[in-house]
Formats: C-alpha cells, sequence, structure tokens
C-alpha cells in the first residue's frame, strides 16, 4: 500500500536535456520523424498490401539500428555536425535496399517489378528535406520536420 501511495504521490524530477540530447532530436530525432511520416503517407494508398513488412522495415531501421549506432559511434562533436538533410538520404537509401531484396520475394500487382526505386523516388521527391545551408537552422528544421 505503501509503494501504491508514493508512486501516486511522489514524481521524478525532469532532467533538462543535455547538448547531446537536443542535438539528437535536431540533428536525429526532427529528420527520423518526417521521413517515417512521408513513407506512412506513401504507403497507405499504393503499397497497402504489404504495410505490416515496409512498417517493420522503417521500425527496425529508424527506430532501432541507426539511432543506436549513432549513439554509440558518434562523439558529441559529431553528433552536433550531423547533418538531418544527410542522414534521411542515408535512411532512404538504406530502406530502399531494405525493399529491393523484399521485392525478389513479393510481387505487387499492377506494379513495376522495379517498385523500390519508385518507392524511393516517390519519397524523396514528397520530402521536403532541407538544403545544406539551412539543415542548420534549428527552427526552420523544427517546423520542417515536428508533428503538424
Amino acid at each position: 500500500m505503501l509503494g501504491l501511495l508514493k508512486k501516486l504521490f511522489i514524481r521524478k524530477k525532469v532532467q533538462p536535456l543535455t547538448g547531446r540530447d537536443l542535438n539528437g532530436r535536431n540533428n536525429v530525432g526532427y529528420p527520423t520523424m518526417q521521413i517515417s511520416r512521408e513513407i506512412d503517407k506513401l504507403v497507405k494508398p499504393k503499397f497497402k498490401s504489404i504495410k505490416p513488412v515496409i512498417d517493420m522495415y522503417k521500425d527496425t531501421l529508424f527506430f532501432k539500428w541507426i539511432p543506436s549506432v549513432i549513439n554509440d559511434k558518434l562523439s558529441d562533436e559529431q553528433l552536433a555536425q550531423l547533418s538531418g538533410r544527410n542522414l534521411q538520404m542515408v535512411y532512404l537509401l538504406l530502406f530502399r535496399d531494405m525493399l529491393r531484396y523484399l521485392a525478389e520475394f513479393v510481387k505487387i500487382r499492377n506494379v513495376p517489378d522495379n517498385w523500390p526505386d519508385l518507392f524511393a523516388q516517390e519519397v524523396l521527391n514528397c520530402c521536403n528535406m532541407l538544403s545544406d545551408e539551412d539543415d542548420k537552422d534549428v527552427a526552420k528544421k523544427q517546423a520542417l520536420f515536428s508533428c503538424p
């Protein structure tokens, strides 16, 4: 009973974000969320039949593998210099390659055999990526990449 009361009445103090946390949010989080949303928008109307597989690939690549590698391998300085635009291109190319592997086994009716390439190009066309000059502008990045 005492444990339950402690959980109800004692709140943990929220720690302020560190510089690494802020750089991770701005340089990894916002670009990742934006490209993920663009893929979701494209999957619904055109690739509904393989949505579960695309979601699994996307979730694994975007929200597990790459963030884990970035967190483990990049120093604070490297993370601060990371380009969200370049990160999105890496995501997109790796995602396309994963879909190419899938395309060998899955044939989608009324869709050409090179659908992974078309899919990646359409995501790229829909994704309003920042230019190299704008990539360091956190306000522009926040407005572009955050949820509408």
